[in-house]
């Protein structure tokens, strides 16, 4: 069998994207990356924390948005965590500066 052999630690719907993606079934610029879905993660939760949703409907798809990328990556909250924190602190640095 020709290629890499892949192991995953999410299991084996992590090896059938790959699969997919590889084999061109689906091409890997349709799917989000780990980082891309952790911050939608984490701008989707702001959204709905801070009521920053213009009606019930999409409150609702943002929940169910959350919902799904908590299945889809495990850990998410530490990595959106991990990407969003230099900035913020990096904001609250220059406020204190002024």
């Amino acid at each position: 069998m020709a290629g890499t052999l892949h192991y995953y630690d999410n299991g084996f719907a992590a090896a059938k994207q790959d699969f997919a993606t590889h084999s061109g079934l689906i091409p890997a610029s349709r799917l989000f990356t780990r980082e891309q879905l952790a911050v939608i993660f984490d701008a989707a939760q702001s959204m709905t924390a801070q009521g920053l949703v213009s009606n019930p409907e999409q409150e609702k798809l943002l929940e169910q948005i959350v919902e799904q990328i908590e299945d889809a990556v495990p850990h998410v909250v530490d990595l959106a965590n991990e990407l969003t924190q230099y900035p913020k602190a990096h904001e609250s640095g220059e406020m204190q500066m002024c």
